[in-house]
Order: C-alpha cells, then structure tokens, then sequence
C-alpha cells in the first residue's frame, strides 16, 4: 500500500515531465506506424514505377556473343565493357551522367521484361529469347536491347564433312525465296533455275543436277550451316565450266555471313566448251562462328554481274565432327 502511495506521489510531483513524454513517444510512435504502412503498402513502389526517367544507356565497348545454340549461357563481358548512362531523373535538378557505369548498377532482361538478372551466366538460352536487355539497376527505364539468334540443335546429326546440293538450297529471286516447285518451271518452263527438272542437263554434276539459268536476274542462293564451335574449315565451289572463264568474283559475289570473301573472287575458273561440265574451285579456308553461318552466292545488275556459271554445290571440311544442317 505504502508503495503505491510512493508511486502516486511521484507521478503528482512529476506531472508535467510525464506528460511531455508520453506526447513524445505517442508522436514517435505515430511516425513509425506511417512509414510502416508505406513502406508495406508499396506506395514508394507505385511511384517508382509511374514515374518515367528519360535517357539513355550506351554501349561504348562491349564483349557478348548473338549466336548460340540451345542451351548455352548468354555471354557478355561485364570486366570489358564500357557503358555509358545519361538520365534526366525528375528528382535530381540537374541530368546525371555516369561515364562509365560499374559492373554491380547494370544487369539483364530477358525478352526485355521480368525481373533484372545480375550475371550474364545466369541466362540458360532458349529458343524463346529473341533478346537480352542491358538494364540500369537504378533507372529500369534505361536499357539496350541486344537482339539474339537461339538454334535449336534437336535432329541435327554433326560431321566432319557436309556436301550442300545447290538444287537443294534456299533460292531467291529479287529477294523474294523460291519454292522448291517453283525452281522446276522458273523462269522459263523448258530451262528451269533448277537442271533436274524434265532435262538431261547436269547430269553429271554432283547430286545429278545444279541450279543455272540466272542470266540477268537478281539471284541469292542461300546455304545455312551450323557449327557447335568457332572453326576453320576446308571450302570447295563446285560449278559448271563456261566458255569465258572468268575469275568466278565476275559471276558472284560470295559472302560469308554477310562479308565478301576477296579470295574465292580473285579465283580464275576453268574454260569448257560444255556448259554443264563440273568442276571444283580452287580449296579456301572459311572460319566458321559457333552457331549458324549463312554462306550466299549473290548474281545480278544489283551487284554488277550477269550469266553466271551454273552452280552445283559446295563441300566443307574439317578435323571435327561439328558441323550439320536444319532437318528439311
């Protein structure tokens, strides 16, 4: 009893200083139940996200690869890159600008959406991904889109050896692709792109036929190959003689993934008095990337050539059993 007296007492004596602190802790604890229902709530989040930040991020100097065969990991050089951010954030007053932005601020976006991914080896590629973003941690609105080519390697049987029938490859006229019926009629029913159609012609070409009959027209002939690693290979033409023997540069423009290869241009071909007589170009070394390599054969007005040799085939080689073709 005599307790609690005391304790009344000195509640009564100290009336005023229990007063202010009790205020004290009350507001206190007012503000922490407001940040609590803020920050649980997401309205920091909401905003964040509503919020659009204008700028730019900016590849300077970057290592990462575009092809890749299913499975892979997506490569991209985090310790080589240069990569510049410019943003114009609507809570700072002036543009920020970072030259060039630490490994740990950027990461990746799959298909450019879903969550930022830290590391580029944490990517397994599928033949869903069509590209893989470089995104600003901080700003998620600042990113690049690296555009990717995922092969599917399923049914492909690989070889040391490929020989590829031109007959059989992807044919366009004016960049428009040829069907395989097409190729029996075209241009002229009685001289098709293709020899084996109703004619004896190139019978003794490899395969018993070769496409031909290109005269003027603006003509690709495509071959796709897939390699499952980045490797030099033996390159033969195989073609049909004519009467000018020209260097075979004159009769097509050759390109590997897209680049000209100079040497098969400077090449001389054989001369024969017989237009479908088969003959192999001098052998050159092509270096193939991993993933799918394009080899073209381009004839035309639109390159600067006309009445090309008829094409037969083409024959790569080399010491391993990694080279194959998409199924038909």
């Amino acid at each position: 009893m005599k307790q609690f007296e005391k304790v009344l007492n000195f509640c009564e004596n100290h009336k005023k200083i229990l007063l202010l602190s009790c205020s004290a802790v009350l507001s206190v604890l007012f503000i922490v139940s407001i940040l609590i229902a803020v920050f649980s709530g997401g309205e920091f989040a909401e905003t964040s996200k509503t919020v659009e930040v204008k700028g730019l991020l900016q590849l300077n100097e970057t290592g990462y690869s575009t092809n890749y065969l299913s499975g892979d990991k997506f490569s991209f050089d985090k310790e080589r890159a240069d990569i510049t951010l410019i943003a114009k954030d609507p809570a700072i007053d002036h543009v920020v600008k970072i030259e060039k932005l630490p490994a740990s601020e950027y990461g990746f976006l799959i298909n450019g959406k879903g969550d930022v991914i830290d590391e580029a080896e944490q990517i397994t590629m599928t033949k869903d991904i069509k590209s893989v973003s470089v995104v600003s941690k901080y700003y998620p609105d600042l990113k690049v889109n690296i555009p990717v080519n995922v092969v599917s390697t399923d049914g492909i049987e690989f070889k040391q050896s490929l020989l590829m029938e031109a007959e059989s490859a992807k044919l366009y006229k004016d960049n428009k692709l040829i069907s395989e019926e097409d190729k029996l009629v075209l241009p002229e029913t009685d001289k098709p792109y293709n020899s084996s159609a109703g004619t004896p012609a190139g019978a003794e070409c490899s395969g018993g036929a070769c496409l031909r009959n290109f005269q003027a027209s603006n003509m690709r002939v495509e071959f796709e190959i897939i390699s499952t690693e980045e490797v030099e290979v033996s390159f033969v033409i195989k073609y049909c003689m004519r009467r000018d023997g020209k260097t075979f540069g004159e009769y097509y423009k050759v390109k590997l993934n897209g680049r000209e290869d100079k040497t098969i241009a400077a090449i001389k071909t054989e001369v024969g008095e017989d237009y479908f007589t088969p003959a192999d170009l001098q052998t050159v070394t092509l270096k193939l990337v991993r993933g799918v390599n394009v080899i073209t054969f381009e004839s035309g007005t639109n390159v600067g050539t006309q009445n090309p040799a008829n094409l037969d085939a083409i024959m790569l080689t080399c010491d391993k059993a990694v080279l194959g073709v998409f199924p038909a």
